[in-house]
């Protein structure tokens, strides 16, 4: 038995395969826009705007938190044409290519992400937070996230910009490595069953012959009388 007529007649659990994987992808992609969206929350708070490199943090975040939204309405979007052209290959194919596109997407931004909240970065976001705080006249939004943690200068601001810096960036770090995992997880997932589809071969029906030509298809199988009569009848 070849491997592409062993995955032909495995082709049931093949598509379960794919429908499993196809649910961890649409799961990533609603972990990702609810976590993103706490984060950027979190981050988008007039802060890190201020802070060298902490821009693009920001735009990074509202990203992830747009495309894991946008993607699971276009995931059902696409499930709704499946479901009026089931059997429309191109239907298909739009749809494996938009979610393979999105998960490629998600991963890159996830990545870049992860960049940014790593622990380098996150020196150079507590050094330029200490010299917004060591202005003279600090910004407003310094100001005022000096009046919330009550201290009104460097030296007592400093320990607490450190502290309120690391809590946030250490949980953005590891939320994400999380969710790169899943994503990957559902992109490889999804890679494999692809393969093994495209390795199927039709199955030679001699060599499994199916249980109808076992039968009274068979003009060497036995038959009963009213199958007799029923040959002769056509004949």
């Amino acid at each position: 038995m070849s491997i592409g007529t062993f995955l032909t007649l495995q082709s049931e659990s093949i598509l379960s395969a794919f429908k499993a994987f196809l649910f961890l992808s649409l799961l990533s992609f609603f972990v990702t826009g609810i976590f993103n969206s706490v984060f950027a929350s979190d981050v988008n708070n007039g802060i890190f705007e201020h802070l060298d490199k902490g821009q693009a943090l920001v735009d990074i975040q509202i990203s992830l938190a747009v495309i894991g939204f946008a993607s699971i309405f276009m995931f059902l979007f696409m499930l709704a044409i499946l479901y009026n052209f089931g059997h429309a290959f191109v239907a298909h194919f739009i749809l494996l290519v938009i979610d393979l596109a999105s998960i490629v997407g998600d991963i890159v931004l996830l990545s870049f992400s992860i960049h940014f909240t790593s622990s380098n970065i996150e020196q150079t976001y507590v050094t330029s937070f200490g010299n917004l705080l060591s202005m003279p006249n600090p910004q407003p939004k310094i100001r005022e996230w000096m009046e919330d943690h009550k201290c009104n200068s460097l030296v007592s601001c400093y320990p607490i910009a450190e502290s309120y810096i690391h809590k946030i960036v250490k949980y953005g770090f590891i939320g994400n490595i999380v969710l790169v995992a899943l994503t990957a997880a559902s992109l490889l997932g999804l890679i494999v069953v692809l393969i093994f589809m495209g390795l199927q071969k039709p199955v030679d029906r001699n060599e499994y012959p199916s249980s109808s030509s076992e039968g009274g298809d068979d003009p060497e199988a036995p038959q009963t009388d009213a199958e007799r009569q029923r040959r002769e009848s056509v004949y």
